[in-house]
């Protein structure tokens, strides 16, 4: 009897052996299909959406304005990318330097000129910072709300973060 329990133990074992063999995969799996989003498309959601799609953020934190209304609930993804929360909805997505991530067709480290390329003249350009209204065609209809897009780039011209928002907050 003792020995037919050993062998009953034994694809247990393996199983859990397996599963735990899988982790690593789907952590990487799901850092990938981070990867693959088009953030774009975050914008607007819901929390409850955003863990649908995302999974549960790496850490959340609050983010106080200098007035009382411009406080926040920041979602941080370990792919570098940060949403901000107000009103339950998804207001304002950074994607910072670290990021390989591309939002509207544009990353992290490109440089002013490939990213003008793309995108074409801002609406406001100052020497770190361009702003677009409606970029890639993103228009109101399609959202629901305006969209603006404002590029910081670092002294070498390469852009250091990338922030989309909705125009009506």
């Amino acid at each position: 009897m003792n020995k037919k329990s050993k062998i009953y133990n034994f694809p247990a074992i393996a199983i859990i052996i397996f599963l735990f063999s899988l982790l690593p995969l789907h952590s990487q799996s799901r850092d990938n299909a981070d990867l693959q989003l088009q953030v774009e498309n975050l914008l607007g959601l819901a929390p409850a959406e955003v863990f649908a799609k995302l999974g549960a953020p790496e850490s959340i934190y609050p983010l106080r304005g200098k007035a009382h209304w411009q406080d926040d609930v920041i979602f941080y993804y370990d792919s570098n990318i940060y949403l901000f929360f107000f009103d339950n909805r998804v207001w304002q997505i950074r994607c910072d330097h670290r990021s390989k991530q591309t939002i509207l067709g544009i990353t992290p480290g490109m440089k002013k000129a490939k990213v003008r390329g793309l995108l074409g003249k801002p609406y406001h350009s100052e020497d770190i910072e361009d702003i677009y209204l409606n970029p890639a065609g993103i228009t109101r209809i399609e959202k629901g709300f305006p969209v603006r897009l404002r590029l910081i780039y670092d002294k070498d011209n390469n852009l250091f973060d990338i922030y989309l928002y909705r125009g009506d907050y």
